[in-house]
């Protein structure tokens, strides 16, 4: 790992340790029946692991939806991605590169916009589901925009039916991780 990757994965563990992420949440929930929502079940448990790769996107999670946050206030990409590499910055105590800074928000920012149409928690078990098959395939999805558009509209069409009170049910968020793993 180079001492900038390093330091990126610090700084995403260190925000995700005072954001709130829907990946988060949902670990921290009451365990998921694992016999009626198989992928949702295998998704938690893995983010509830102490493995790096686990950690990890946990962060991106985070980082994500902290990036969400901030594009949803501003209504701009730049200002959001001003916004989240001076918290980077905060968080570090300064210690972190503003180049690297600024990298790491502007990604986290894509990221964000890419699944601006599915509610928060869907939003953030999509990104963990597709950074988990990443890490498992070693391969860079995220980066394929058409892809990603083509994952999140097949979400969508999962949560349509999924959707009850304004919240995410089980069955759609199973569904949801088993849109981004059969990718």
């Amino acid at each position: 790992m180079t001492p900038r990757r390093g330091l990126a994965v610090v700084a995403a563990t260190l925000i995700a340790a005072s954001a709130a992420s829907a990946a988060t949440a949902a670990t921290d929930a009451a365990p998921v029946d694992a016999t009626r929502y198989p992928a949702l079940a295998a998704l938690t448990g893995w983010l509830r692991s102490d493995a790096r790769e686990a950690r990890n996107c946990s962060s991106m999670v985070a980082l994500s939806l902290s990036a969400r946050a901030a594009y949803e206030k501003t209504q701009s990409e730049p200002a959001a991605v001003h916004n989240i590499a001076a918290s980077l910055q905060q968080v570090s105590g300064g210690k972190m590169d503003a180049a690297v800074a600024n990298q790491l928000a502007s990604s986290s920012v894509r990221t964000a916009v890419q699944f601006l149409p599915l509610p928060r928690e869907a939003a953030g078990m999509g990104i963990a589901s597709l950074c988990r098959s990443a890490v498992s395939r070693a391969d860079r999805p995220f980066a394929d925009d058409r892809l990603v558009e083509r994952l999140v509209v097949d979400a969508r069409a999962c949560l349509s039916s999924g959707l009850a009170s304004g919240t995410t049910t089980p069955l759609a968020l199973d569904c949801v991780v088993k849109t981004f793993e059969r990718r």
